[in-house]
């Protein structure tokens, strides 16, 4: 688990942690059981893609795709 905590701490340290950065933190954060972390990043990037350039969004489809349903699952999780 600590290699996915300073995975973490990495890419929230970087520059490249906006975009395609988010989801990957989004992922991480699910790993460590950080769900609100999570719904953060996971609403940050979807949000950031499906604005930006419609190339950026065919590209990430299956990421944008996985982020939403992590989000639907996310806040099921946190109603319950």
């Amino acid at each position: 688990m600590s290699l996915v905590v300073g995975l973490r701490e990495a890419l929230e340290n970087t520059d490249h942690r906006r975009g395609y950065g988010q989801f990957v933190i989004g992922e991480l954060c699910m790993q460590l059981g950080d769900y609100q972390s999570a719904i953060g990043y996971f609403e940050d990037f979807v949000v950031r893609v499906t604005q930006g350039r419609v190339a950026m969004q065919v590209t990430l489809q299956s990421e944008i795709r996985r982020a939403k349903k992590q989000l639907v699952w996310l806040r099921k999780r946190r109603v319950e």
